[in-house]
């Protein structure tokens, strides 16, 4: 027994058909240099690419409104990742001087690989380009000093129109991936118009929805399925056949939600939808939950120690104990989702507190 315990396997000697089975789970760069660069032996059983059954990005695809081929190819399908950084227990001594930063600045990052294959550091909330990266980052960021976990990616359609945010997913019920690009969709708002596009298509698909369509607001990926609101806060869902179903009645009627942004969030296994309501050119914000027997959203006067991260292409809820400067209880808004649309005073990337109903200056989100 007490040799049995002892008994230690090397992570250099499992067996190369386990690691070739771990490698294909790797969806990003990031992922793929992290676990080459654990030993020799890992190294060399994974190539330095991402899983070759997915689509590599930045990705051409055909534009909505797209009506020539000089058109189509100026629509880009771009996917940046989130990861929140921690230092390892061993390594609490690696300060602000080893690192350059204080740790609070360092502890959320956003990643976008460039066809060169260079990374860009992008602003969380925003999805800006920062090129300032100095003023934010060391020269020099290695990985190796902390633990990286990845929060969740976001999509976004480059065109000559503009930038939306966009979704993509695999169309199989069960998730899996496929080599082949039929198995691959993204979805968008555009103008309140719920569409999505098969890799390969040459055109986009309208969802066949006439009660919402032309109102829509926001779209999300959650347990296999596609999930959208409109300006009133009704919600369906969209399987992987494309088929419609409500999933929540409406907040407002017409006439009420004039004003009101609607966006929605998953968290764990709930659906929350945050409302943007604007009071007299003040920005306010409530949250509801939904309740998938009764179809109705309830309202969440106190989310805990939970923080809504409200990005202008993706939405996150994380712990405030997993960053310094992050308070329980509140929403971080990025400008798409703030003050820019409405005409509403206050700053672009701004904190909510549903403690207080106060919206002030965002100067760090952990990050």
């Amino acid at each position: 027994m007490r040799q049995s315990m002892n008994y230690r396997v090397s992570w250099s000697d499992l067996p190369i058909e386990l690691l070739e089975k771990i490698g294909k789970s790797l969806e990003t760069r990031i992922d793929v240099s992290r676990f080459r660069s654990v030993c020799q032996s890992w190294r060399f059983s994974v190539a330095f690419s991402c899983d070759p059954s997915s689509p590599a990005f930045p990705l051409n695809i055909p534009f909505i409104l797209g009506a020539d081929r000089t058109q189509r190819d100026c629509s880009v399908l771009t996917m940046s990742v989130l990861y929140r950084l921690q230092l390892p227990p061993s390594d609490q001594n690696l300060t602000a001087a080893s690192t350059s930063l204080p740790r609070s600045r360092i502890s959320l990052v956003r990643v976008e690989e460039a066809e060169n294959g260079k990374l860009r550091i992008l602003d969380p909330l925003s999805g800006r380009h920062l090129k300032q990266v100095s003023n934010f980052f060391p020269e020099v960021l290695n990985l190796l000093n902390f633990r990286v976990f990845e929060l969740g990616k976001a999509y976004r359609l480059q065109s000559c129109y503009g930038s939306y945010k966009a979704v993509f997913s695999s169309s199989n019920p069960n998730g899996s991936s496929s080599s082949t690009n039929s198995a691959f969709v993204v979805m968008l708002v555009i103008c309140g118009v719920l569409c999505y596009l098969k890799l390969g298509d040459e055109n986009w698909t309208i969802i066949n929805d006439l009660e919402s369509q032309l109102e829509f607001e926001d779209v999300i990926h959650h347990d296999g399925k596609f999930y959208a609101v409109d300006i009133r806060g009704r919600a369906v869902a969209v399987d992987s056949n494309m088929v419609v179903s409500e999933i929540a009645s409406p907040l407002y009627d017409e006439s009420c939600g004039k004003g009101h942004r609607q966006r929605l969030v998953k968290s764990l296994g709930d659906l929350l939808l945050v409302d943007r309501c604007p009071f007299n050119e003040v920005l306010l914000f409530k949250v509801f939950k939904l309740n998938w027997d009764t179809k109705e959203w309830i309202r969440v006067k106190n989310l805990g120690d939970q923080v809504l991260l409200m990005g202008d292409d993706c939405s996150f809820v994380v712990s405030a104990q997993d960053f310094d400067d992050c308070k329980g209880n509140c929403i971080y808004v990025g400008p798409n989702f703030g003050v820019r649309r409405g005409r509403l005073s206050g700053p672009e990337n701004g904190v909510f507190s549903l403690e207080n109903g106060t919206y002030a200056a965002c100067t760090s989100y952990g990050c």
